[in-house]
């Protein structure tokens, strides 16, 4: 598990213009300076290692509960798994690039958890097939009944695949679900 930690710091410099840093004297005043937390992401598709931080922080409590989105973020992937975890610390060092918020922790999970690939954006309909092959295996061992599969297929290929499917699984709203019941229901 990454570990991480938060720390305040500041960007006075001294008189020959280098950076203080956490060396600053003021960072006593509990006003100066800003909060950040630093974590080691794991390493790249090329073995590198990637340390990464991210500063701005008004209060420790801010920092830290970044720091545990990205603990919770990485905690996902089984333990051997080591290619979605480094594709989400692939997202999680853009998010820290681009200054962007960071993948949330649940829709993460639910990527994960129906094989769909973190690192992209798939349409409703790869989540869909995706899911559907996780509870056919189920079936085969024994876990799931045949007819609740039949059911999950049936739902999916007459509702959920024509009315949700060409939609991007990060935009998907609660508007989307609405106009399908809608159109449900002015078909019946």
């Amino acid at each position: 598990m990454a570990l991480g930690s938060t720390y305040r710091r500041c960007s006075c410099r001294d008189e020959t213009g280098r950076e203080l840093g956490a060396a600053c004297p003021k960072l006593k005043n509990s006003r100066h300076g800003q909060w950040a937390f630093r974590i080691e992401l794991p390493p790249d598709e090329n073995g590198t290692r990637r340390p990464r931080r991210r500063a701005g922080f008004e209060s420790a409590t801010k920092a830290q509960d970044q720091l545990d989105q990205v603990r919770d973020l990485l905690a996902i992937p089984e333990e051997d798994d080591d290619e979605t975890r480094r594709k989400i610390g692939d997202l999680i060092a853009e998010a820290i690039a681009r200054k962007a918020k960071l993948p949330d922790v649940e829709e993460t999970r639910r990527l994960v958890k129906v094989g769909a690939d973190v690192a992209d954006d798939p349409l409703m309909a790869e989540v869909l097939v995706a899911f559907l092959a996780a509870k056919q295996t189920a079936v085969s061992l024994g876990k799931l009944a045949r007819n609740t599969y039949r059911s999950y297929e049936s739902h999916d290929r007459l509702y959920l695949r024509p009315h949700l499917g060409r939609i991007r699984h990060r935009k998907l709203r609660v508007r989307h679900l609405d106009s399908m019941y809608e159109a449900i229901l002015e078909h019946n």
